[in-house]
Parts: structure tokens; C-alpha cells; sequence
């Protein structure tokens, strides 16, 4: 993960020998590391007013072999968090990453994007873990990845295979390995 605020995004991820780069678009407190054309982000001030700021993020997302993922905090106004979804989406980022624990259905999601070649993933919060619940059906079906800390070789009963699944980094707090779960 990569403030969106740093100029040499690409020289780093070059000198680090990676091939993607997960940037916060949408923080926790609702601030946008882009400039956002919706009326709510501006009015409540969340938009960023560098007018080169949307440039610079669509020159990043044409790197090649570059993966991008913009990683955005859930919000309780559903058709915000689409239209702010959507907005990243036509930036050019390859992935969106949805972080927190979901208020929303993420089938409007899924229909708002759906005319973007982009992934729709969901970062499971530390606390939340998958269940056999039609709501946690509905958000494995609509998702492309789940991103989470905890081992999810099994849960519930339910195994995952092992090539499903690509290892994220090993917490030092945790004997857990993180996992993205791979469509």
C-alpha cells in the first residue's frame, strides 16, 4: 500500500521489484486522493483540488506491467461509494478494493462497474470472518478477490485449494499467513 500523494509511485514499485501497487483512494475518514467531479465529495470538501492529480493517476495506470488497485473505505451512501467506484474506474485503475466491513449489497456495486474492465474485491476487516450466510454467498459471488488476514484454507467446514489462494505477507503479530482468494 502507497499513498496516492507521492510523485514517484512507478520508481518505487520498480526498485522494489513489484508488479502492482495498492493505492488509498477513499480514506477511512472519507478524504478522496483524487479529484472527484460529485457533488457530495466537493461539498463536503473530500476532493482534492490539484488539477494535475487525475493525469498523474491515469499516467500510473497505463504503466505496463503495472497492476493498479485503488483501495477504498466503505461509506454508508451506497450511490456515493458507486459513482466514487466508478470514477476510479474510468482513471484506468485495474482493481477496486473495497476496505471495512460492507453496509451495502455488493450487487449494486458489481451493476455500477459493470461496464468497466475492472476487478471488484472486498478486504475482510480482522474481526470479520466468511460464514455460510446468503449475504457472505452474495459477496464471494460478486467478488473477484478476497483480500484478508487470516488463513482461509478452511472455514466453516468449506476448503479452499491451495492454488486459489496467492500469499499477501506474513504478519509478525500472527502465525497467520495473508491470503487474496483468487477467482
Amino acid at each position: 500500500f502507497l499513498s496516492a500523494d507521492r510523485a514517484d509511485i512507478p520508481r518505487c514499485v520498480a526498485e522494489a521489484g513489484c508488479n502492482a501497487v495498492v493505492l488509498e483512494m477513499k480514506s477511512e475518514d472519507g478524504s478522496l486522493a483524487y479529484v472527484s467531479a460529485l457533488p457530495l465529495a466537493i461539498k463536503e470538501k473530500h476532493s482534492l483540488a490539484d488539477p494535475g492529480r487525475n493525469s498523474a493517476l491515469r499516467r500510473l495506470n497505463l504503466t505496463p506491467n503495472l497492476y493498479t488497485v485503488a483501495c477504498v473505505f466503505f461509506d454508508e451512501n451506497e450511490e456515493y461509494l458507486n459513482d466514487i467506484c466508478v470514477e476510479l474506474a474510468s482513471l484506468g485503475f485495474d482493481e477496486i478494493l473495497m476496505r471495512g466491513f460492507p453496509t451495502t449489497e455488493p450487487e449494486s456495486l458489481s451493476l455500477a462497474l459493470a461496464p468497466y474492465p475492472i476487478a471488484l474485491s472486498f478486504m475482510l476487516p480482522p474481526t470479520r470472518h466468511l460464514s455460510r450466510s446468503k449475504w457472505d454467498f452474495d459477496f464471494i459471488r460478486y467478488a473477484d478477490h478476497i483480500w484478508t488476514n487470516s488463513d482461509l484454507s478452511t472455514y466453516d467446514g468449506l476448503k479452499f485449494p491451495k492454488e486459489d489462494m496467492i500469499v499477501m505477507g506474513k504478519d509478525q503479530n500472527t502465525e497467520f499467513l495473508n491470503w487474496a482468494i483468487l477467482d
